[in-house]
Parts: C-alpha cells; structure tokens; sequence
C-alpha cells in the first residue's frame, strides 16, 4: 500500500489531495482517511515538514508520499522529489538527514508528469 500524506494547513496540498480523491475511487474508512485499491489517504492539521513519522499512522505503506507547495525561482512548478536535508534543516525536519528513496517510484511520477 502507498501512504499519502495530505497537511490540511497547506492549501496546496488540501488542493492535490482534494484532486486525487476525485481522479481516485476512494471511499472514506475515517475522519480524514480515505483508501482505494493500494492506496491510504490520510489528512493532518500539521504541516508536513512538522509531522515525526509521517509513515506511523499507516499500517506498513511500501513508502510514504507527501503532497505539499513547492516554492522557488521558476514560478508554478509540479515536481517530485525525495525529502531530507543534506546540511541543516532550515525548512523542518532534522539536520543531515535524509528519507530513503524509492528512485522507481520517483521515475514513474516524473514520467507521469511529462505526459
């Protein structure tokens, strides 16, 4: 099962979460907890970077996705990355520490993206 992680305090990730609960055949099981075939949407009043273990409330996801605002230089952007901090964490989270990877996961997001 793939976890997502919706912060409620987020307007954009309420956005994309909202989306994908529309695009999905998801059925609420709880207050603020949705699944359909492989996937658990969950919503949090915390934002994402303050969650401790975003993984720990779902029951043993394969791996955990955030969907989240993105900001920088080039304007409005959809991306997919890996989270983690290679020096401090001056956006949340902890100090070199980064998240493991699922790199095909990665690869079939940004391939999605593309299209």
């Amino acid at each position: 099962m793939i976890g997502i992680v919706v912060s409620t305090t987020d307007e954009a990730s309420q956005h994309i979460g909202d989306h994908l609960l529309d695009v999905g055949d998801f059925e609420a099981v709880g207050d603020g907890v949705y699944r359909a075939d492989g996937f658990e949407l969950r919503e949090f009043e915390e934002l994402h970077i303050d969650l401790e273990d975003p993984a720990a409330p779902f029951d043993d996801p394969e791996f955990v996705v955030v969907v989240s605002r993105h900001a920088g230089d080039t304007g409005p952007l959809l991306t997919a990355h890996h989270t983690g901090n290679f020096g401090d964490a001056q956006y949340g989270g902890e100090d070199r520490s980064l998240a493991a990877a699922c790199p095909n996961a990665h690869r079939l997001v940004v391939a999605a993206l593309r299209e």
